[in-house]
C-alpha cells in the first residue's frame, strides 16, 4: 500500500461525523476480518490503518461499498475519483462503476502458480485468453 492511498482513505475519514463513523465501523466489521476488540475504540486513522492491514488490495472497495450501503454517496464518489487519481488499482472498475479498464499480465513459470485477482460483475470485450 502506497502512502497516498492511505492519504486518500484517510481524508475520507474525516469527512463522516461522528455517528457516521461509528456506522462506519459497525460495517466494516461485517465486510471485513477485523476484529471487533480492535475495532471498536479505533479512531478514524487507527481504522485506516487496520483496513490497509487486514484488506490489502480490497480495501477501496470495501471503503466504497459501505458508504453507498449509507447512502453517503457524494463521498463515495469522492473516493472513487480520488482512488481514480492513484492509477485505479485499489478499486475495481465493476465496483466504481467507472468507464476505465484493467489490464492484467501474469506469467508463471512451468510448475508454478500465480495468484491473480478475482473477477465479478465484469464485461469482456476484446480477446481473453487462459492458458
Amino acid at each position: 500500500m502506497t502512502a497516498e492511498l492511505t492519504k486518500v482513505l484517510e481524508n475520507t475519514m474525516d469527512n463522516l461525523t461522528g455517528a457516521d463513523f461509528k456506522r462506519f465501523k459497525r460495517n466494516l466489521r461485517d465486510q471485513s476480518k477485523i476484529p471487533w476488540g480492535k475495532l471498536e475504540k479505533a479512531d478514524t486513522d487507527e481504522t485506516v490503518d487496520l483496513m490497509v492491514e487486514m484488506c490489502a488490495t480490497e480495501v477501496g472497495d470495501i471503503m466504497l461499498t459501505i458508504l453507498k450501503k449509507m447512502n453517503l454517496n457524494q463521498l463515495a464518489m469522492n473516493l472513487e475519483r480520488d482512488l481514480g487519481k492513484l492509477g485505479g488499482q485499489q478499486c475495481s472498475p465493476g465496483q466504481t462503476g467507472g468507464g476505465g479498464g484493467v489490464n492484467v499480465n501474469a506469467t508463471a513459470h512451468p510448475g508454478g502458480t500465480v495468484k491473480a485477482p478475482a473477477m465479478s460483475g465484469c464485461t469482456f470485450s476484446g480477446p481473453v485468453h487462459f492458458n
